[in-house]
């Protein structure tokens, strides 16, 4: 057995090679304190063959893990990182290394899944857009706050009230704090729409627009081009990455 594990900002999701296949897929809500949830999910599993990792949540949370898997299980996880080429994407980025992991491994998921050229847009504590010609060249991408974080930032720097929910009815709110919300979402849907158009006219066919992360369907819910809904574009990702596909 080999584990799957993708850290975000805020997010942690695991499974296996054989359970990502079946959809079977663990998801909390970490806020930078692992040790809780390993405890929780991992300590009556058998020791895995390897634990494979994705993680932009920093060296500290890189480290809780590295500790807890070393403890529990005499092994040290596998940290990737964003390449120059591999899986059949080339990074569009000068610093090929500094491209977001979790980024990397979506976009070499994309290429896998055969529906290049494609805008990738993974909505979570951060919002990426990134745009995958049919080659596999990564043409670059957007970072935005994500809606919560959208939202948040507005509410600290003014006095307006929060909103209710982040739920909307339309472009326009009928108060500030839906007004907010609304905001948040629809600047998030115009740019992923006025990058897809952008890579439209570079590539001179129709892309796709594959969607992943927590405030991935309600973009979807108000966006004007075909998506396609895949949640685990990441652990996708680490099964190429790591040539798991045939075990």
């Amino acid at each position: 057995m080999e584990l799957l594990v993708d850290i975000g900002n805020t997010s942690f999701r695991w499974s296996t090679v054989a359970g990502l296949a079946d959809g079977a897929v663990s998801s909390q809500q970490h806020l930078g304190e692992l040790t809780p949830l390993l405890d929780a999910q991992w300590r009556q599993l058998a020791a895995p063959a390897a634990v494979w990792v994705s993680c932009v949540a920093g060296e500290a949370v890189r480290c809780e893990l590295r500790d807890w898997c070393t403890k529990h299980w005499g092994l040290k996880p596998d940290f990737l990182r964003a390449q120059a080429a591999q899986g059949g994407v080339k990074s569009g980025y000068r610093q090929p290394e500094t491209l977001g992991v979790d980024r990397f491994l979506a976009l070499q998921a994309a290429k896998s899944l055969s529906v290049t050229p494609v805008i990738v847009v993974d909505c979570g504590t951060a919002t990426t857009i990134d745009a995958l010609g049919r080659d596999g060249t990564h043409h670059g991408g957007l970072i935005l706050p994500g809606l919560e974080m959208a939202v948040q930032a507005l509410i600290r720097g003014t006095d307006i009230p929060p909103p209710s929910s982040l739920e909307v009815d339309g472009l326009f709110g009928a108060d500030s704090g839906s007004g907010i919300a609304a905001s948040a979402l629809f600047s998030t849907v115009a740019l992923i729409e006025r990058a897809y158009a952008e890579l439209e006219a570079r590539s001179g066919e129709t892309p796709r627009c594959l969607l992943t992360g927590g405030g991935a369907l309600r973009v979807r819910e108000w966006i004007r081009i075909a998506t396609r809904y895949e949640p685990h574009l990441v652990l996708m990702g680490i099964v190429i990455a790591t040539d798991r596909s045939s075990r």
